[in-house]
């Protein structure tokens, strides 16, 4: 009843649904009212109110070419990637590295678990921290979430590595995209936008999947961009300093192979996937007259 009061007056052209169990009213009121719903999913592996919602829809934007086969429609189906910020797409524009003082010979690694971090990957980085911090021309940036500030930094200091120029510890950041365009490698959580922020970038990856979100999905979305080479997949059961420290140094001592996998992610990434939605849409609605939001 709430979805259809806010349908009615919001009165709506169309509606756009993205998952999750609240898209599941809405769209299903507008579905009621005869309006045109579309969906878009933003994982490898489709959740089940895009699944279940998929043959009422006019059409299905898709992320990842391996979320097709989970819907029978087919024709409706459009691949247009997840929309990203514009401010990942400067690479080549902006000169970050310069920005925060990261010379061209040196190694920079960007670090982190989601916007609130993840205490698995603290760990393991924790670790690699300690490593990293006596090779030279190399650089570690992690941000840790905020709840795991405090104490990564008491860890660091009782390892004696606190204040090392060359590793830095930050609890968040709002400027997650000048960090990542500097990055030669990032270690991170493989979340639907994270992993098309790193492919607009072009980035080389080491993805470590949330065990816990629904179906899995993020071991999906991190299988897709390793199978294809743009990436290593590492799952957390499997995630130990060991394994983390020999995968960044083989990186690290292959350039070749870095560079190959940056080619690969860059060649995974889209620029314009809200650009390609909103296109599909008008081409089959015709925006005319729309008002000024400003």
């Amino acid at each position: 009843k709430q979805a259809e009061g806010i349908l009615k007056e919001f009165s709506p052209d169309l509606v756009i649904g993205t998952g999750g169990y609240v898209s599941v009213p809405v769209l299903w009121s507008a579905i009621r009212k005869k309006l045109p719903v579309y969906i878009h999913e933003q994982n490898a592996f489709p959740g089940l109110a895009n699944r279940m919602l998929g043959r009422f829809a006019e059409g299905i934007f898709i992320s990842f070419p391996e979320s097709e086969k989970y819907f029978k429609q087919k024709n409706k189906i459009l691949l247009t990637g997840n929309p990203v910020r514009k401010e990942f797409m400067l690479s080549g524009i902006v000169d970050y590295r310069a920005k925060h003082g990261i010379s061209p010979n040196e190694f920079l690694i960007l670090s982190f678990g989601g916007s609130r971090g993840a205490e698995k990957i603290n760990s393991a980085i924790l670790e690699l921290a300690a490593g990293l911090s006596e090779i030279p021309a190399t650089k570690l940036i992690h941000i840790t979430g905020t709840g795991y500030y405090d104490e990564f930094c008491r860890r660091l200091n009782e390892k004696g590595i606190r204040g090392k120029d060359n590793i830095t510890v930050l609890p968040y950041t709002d400027i997650m995209h000048e960090y990542m365009l500097a990055s030669d490698l990032v270690i991170s959580r493989s979340g639907a936008i994270t992993v098309a922020e790193l492919t607009a970038c072009g980035k080389p990856s080491i993805l470590i999947p949330s065990p816990n979100v629904t179906a899995n999905h993020q071991y999906y979305n991190a299988k897709s961009i390793a199978d294809r080479g743009g990436g290593i997949l590492i799952e957390e059961k499997e995630l130990t300093d060991e394994k983390l420290k020999g995968a960044v140094m083989r990186l690290m001592n292959n350039r070749k192979a870095l560079n190959a996998m940056s080619e690969v992610s860059s060649s995974l990434g889209r620029a314009d996937g809200a650009d390609a939605i909103f296109s599909a849409l008008e081409l089959r609605h015709g925006f005319q007259n729309i008002p000024d939001p400003g």
